[in-house]
């Protein structure tokens, strides 16, 4: 189905909520402690090292060169002084491509750190943050709050992993300089969204926050009204991001994923798929689950418990299931994290 109708796109209400409440986040040097890498069950990182090969020109190396960029997979593990971290072998280089007119930072915004004009919810110190994350090719990323969660479908139990890796960027940026890590940005509450689908798909979380913002103030300038209000809370400051902005934003590194977002009551869940349509199977799935104010990852308990038998218990339970295809329109529109990347650098200092 074409989603870029709305009388033919039944919108997730689950996700169109007013954000949670902020939470304060201490600011002292004492507060920020190195945290150890998390070390990532074999569940959760089974078949996220590579981007599986599709029939979609768009995607290339340069899914390749980021994934080693970003990867928490793809690295060496070093011990110093009792810290484990994951460094990366290489230091890759990123060619500046600009493709989108955006005038660099001006004095008064890099010294008050306010939005980029044109670029909505990207501050001055995010084209620095940015631009240190790639310096340093590998991140730490803190352990998840773990639990079991069980949905039922019916009269069946389906069981998961619940991995919450809370709301804030700040165990990510830990190898910044401290002022980096004190920005308004950096202390930016319910980041749960960016969170939970990076360290799914293996993109450091700021990373894919930024890049989403960069395509999203690209794309509200021609969106409909309604396309606007799902656009706008990806870059409202420490607003609750619209999941629905999947249909309108489908980056090339989320080809080969097929993405599950389970809201609703754990008792009578809704689930929503997005995936694209020119994929004719689909090797990697992501579970997020939504309870309407945060997001988390789950991992299947069970390995017989696949998204397509989560899709089919739910059906035969007369559960809501709503599976979305990414129309041809928005998966072939050429947006990647690399050439937001590539952009922004070029815009900041190029």
């Amino acid at each position: 189905r074409n989603l870029l109708f709305k009388k033919e796109y039944e919108l997730i209400d689950e996700f169109d909520n007013d954000p949670p409440p902020a939470v304060s986040i201490p600011i002292s040097t004492s507060s920020l402690p190195s945290l150890p890498v998390m070390e990532i069950p074999s569940t959760l990182s089974q078949d996220f090292s590579q981007p599986s090969q599709t029939n979609v020109n768009t995607v290339n190396n340069t899914t390749d060169r980021l994934n080693n960029i970003f990867s928490i997979t793809e690295s060496t593990t070093i011990n110093n002084n009792n810290t484990t971290l994951k460094e990366s072998n290489q230091n890759y280089g990123i060619v500046p491509s600009i493709t989108y007119k955006i005038s660099p930072p001006s004095l008064e915004e890099w010294n008050n750190d306010s939005e980029i004009q044109g670029l909505q919810g990207i501050r001055a110190s995010d084209l620095q943050v940015v631009k240190m994350t790639l310096q340093y090719c590998s991140f730490a990323a803190p352990p998840p709050a773990t639990n079991s969660l069980t949905l039922t479908l019916g009269c069946l139990g389906c069981g998961f992993y619940q991995d919450d890796f809370q709301i804030s960027f700040a165990g990510f940026i830990q190898h910044l300089p401290f002022e980096l890590q004190v920005t308004k940005s950096a202390l930016e509450t319910n980041r749960c969204f960016f969170l939970h689908l990076g360290m799914a798909i293996n993109i450091h979380p700021f990373i894919l926050q930024t890049a989403f913002r960069y395509y999203a103030s690209r794309l509200v300038t021609t969106a409909e009204d309604w396309e606007k209000d799902i656009l706008s809370s990806i870059a409202t400051h420490a607003g609750f991001v619209d999941a629905n902005c999947f249909a309108l934003l489908w980056l090339q590194e989320l080809h080969p994923y097929r993405i599950a977002v389970i809201s609703g009551p754990i008792t009578q869940p809704i689930l929503s798929i997005f995936s694209i349509a020119s994929m004719t199977s689909h090797q990697k799935e992501v579970f997020i689950r939504c309870n309407g104010s945060h997001f988390t990852l789950l991992r299947p308990q069970s390995s017989s418990l696949t998204m397509q038998s989560l899709v089919d218990t739910a059906i035969n339970s007369g559960l809501v299931v709503q599976q979305h295809t990414i129309s041809e329109k928005v998966a072939q529109a050429g947006m990647s994290v690399q050439a937001a990347v590539n952009d922004l650098l070029q815009l900041s200092f190029g």
